[in-house]
């Protein structure tokens, strides 16, 4: 009973991969796209590199608040 059962799935999955090769060679092809071309474990990750630059972007806003400050200072005299 086991032989034909494992006889029975492999057909199936046989005859599956025949009419569904797209499927696998899309997945094959996503690994290789993502693992050589994308991923880059040395670089930082998108979110990383979005929250240094609002790090950055508020030192500049706090900045230029600072030097408004000054000059309304300065107006107010």
């Amino acid at each position: 009973m086991s032989w034909l059962l494992t006889k029975h799935w492999t057909l199936k999955m046989w005859v599956w991969t025949k009419t569904y090769w797209c499927t696998g060679a899309w997945l094959i092809g996503s690994y290789f796209l993502y693992k050589f071309f994308l991923y880059k474990k040395e670089e930082e990750t998108f979110s990383q590199t979005v929250e240094k630059k609002l790090k950055v972007g508020n030192k500049e806003i706090k900045a230029l608040e600072q030097q408004h400050h000054k000059e309304l200072l300065e107006l107010e005299e």
